[in-house]
């Protein structure tokens, strides 16, 4: 099954900003894995859908909050809406739970992306119980039509709903998920974060909070950690509306301290709160890290939508670097010159890159230009090469069109998906065209999907500088 792409850690590699990416292989029942299904606020944005944090572990499917397009994100994933064991709240702000209606009303359905068989399962802080009932009475015509319409069955559709307290709040097939209070501010309360623990590996999820203690507590020593960040320019907190908003998160140098502090294995933003208006400027994903780097060292992502991560029990590992690892090691086996790496996701935004030691320093922009021309035109970068050979004044055109980022020589390969559409590419330069056209191949393939052209040229190990 074709794997996503997405970001690679920052530290070890560039710093990627992209949307959604394609999504990762299933998890398997024994593993451990952490999918962000959006990493948004409210801003109703396309690249950042609202919260919502998907653990698989044991083979169950829990959810932490249902934020804007959780459900897009599951289909996305191919998990149907039904499969969702438990719901999880941390606090009843709407971005967070403004996606429970379609969760669960569209789970009902006997549709194959949906088919839930068993109550709606909720567990939240006090006022879920008063929502979930304010959702039946909401849709009831919906409901009603349904059931004499459609025959659906009400037992799938009837809440179960926990209003918990901090502690153990679930504890079924080897998998715990504690609650513990945050600090969102003096009159949101309560809120939760979640710490989930199985086989001897944990995932913590802040939710929104300010700096706070008991998070770190609970959070210590985890392997993972998912945490929101806000951050704004000095200039706009003038204004006491942004001002306000911003005093109830936490800021990336706080945040810092949170990861030093707690030691996980792999930090980890999501919910990404930053703050702008039409004459000040948000601060952008790359700023955060710088600031965050102020307090903390360590391992940091961040997170996009669908980011997906797996936890071992010595590593955390990003599923989607195997684009990058795949190509690398093959050149490795072969014998071939350091590469750079460049992969592209479906609107041709740079996802993940890596440029070896000893690879030159322009190989960026051949690999990135290779997999830009080569979604830019639907085809690989070498059967545009064929393509162009006899139309200068069409290639001509074609490099004033993309400002120059296009490279029509071997390379450039579409990672397609099983129905054969191009959701990516990956560029890479370093070698002779052909062995860099081998490696991307290979490195598609190794990552379970498709690619364009299908298998590498026959002689390439024959190709010279």
């Amino acid at each position: 099954s074709c794997g996503g792409l997405s970001a690679l850690l920052i530290g070890g590699a560039a710093l990627a900003q992209a949307p959604a990416s394609p999504p990762p292989a299933p998890a398997a029942a024994d593993e451990f894995r952490v999918t962000l299904l959006g990493t948004g606020s409210p801003a109703p944005v396309m690249r950042r859908f609202g919260p919502g944090v998907l653990v698989q572990a044991g083979g169950r499917n829990l959810l932490i909050d249902s934020g804007r397009g959780v459900t897009q994100r599951l289909f996305q994933l191919g998990i149907k809406l039904g499969a969702i064991d438990t719901l999880f709240i941390t606090h009843l702000h709407s971005d967070h739970i403004v996606g429970i209606p379609d969760l669960w009303l569209t789970g009902w359905l006997e549709a194959g992306y949906a088919q839930r068989k068993g109550p709606f399962r909720v567990k939240g802080p006090a006022g879920s119980q008063n929502l979930m009932d304010g959702l039946v009475k909401a849709y009831e015509w919906d409901i009603k039509a349904r059931i004499a319409d459609q025959n659906l069955d009400p037992a799938n559709l009837k809440p179960e709903v926990a209003e918990i307290k901090e502690g153990v709040v679930y504890d079924q097939g080897g998998v715990k998920v504690t609650a513990f209070a945050v600090n969102h501010g003096d009159l949101l309360h309560p809120a939760f974060g979640y710490r989930v623990d199985y086989a001897g590996r944990s995932a913590t999820v802040s939710a929104d909070t300010k700096f706070d203690e008991n998070l770190i507590k609970h959070a210590t020593g985890t392997d993972l950690l998912i945490h929101q960040v806000a951050a704004a320019r000095p200039a706009l907190l003038e204004n006491p509306v942004f001002k306000v908003i911003l005093d109830h998160h936490t800021k990336p140098e706080e945040a810092g301290i949170v990861f030093t502090r707690t030691k996980p294995r792999l930090a980890v933003y999501y919910h990404f709160v930053l703050l702008g208006s039409i004459s000040v400027s948000p601060i952008t994903e790359k700023e955060v890290v710088d600031l965050t780097r102020k307090t903390y060292s360590g391992p940091l992502v961040a997170g996009e939508d669908l980011m997906a991560f797996r936890i071992d029990r010595d590593q955390v590992m990003q599923l989607s670097a195997k684009f990058v690892d795949a190509a690398i090691a093959a050149r490795q086996r072969e014998g071939l010159l350091p590469l750079a790496v460049a992969v592209l996701d479906g609107g041709g935004n740079l996802v993940a890159f890596k440029r070896e030691d000893g690879s030159g320093v322009m190989r960026f922009d051949i690999a990135f230009g290779k997999a830009h021309g080569a979604l830019g035109m639907g085809m690989s970068s070498r059967l545009i090469r064929d393509r162009l050979k006899e139309r200068p004044a069409f290639q001509g055109a074609l490099a004033a069109a993309s400002g120059g980022r296009f490279i029509p020589v071997p390379g450039g390969v579409l990672i397609l998906d099983s129905a054969g559409n191009a959701i990516g590419a990956v560029g890479i330069s370093g070698d002779a065209s052909d062995k860099d056209e081998f490696c991307a191949i290979t490195a598609v393939h190794e990552a379970g999907c498709a690619s364009e052209p299908a298998a590498p040229y026959p002689d390439w190990r024959a190709a010279g500088l």
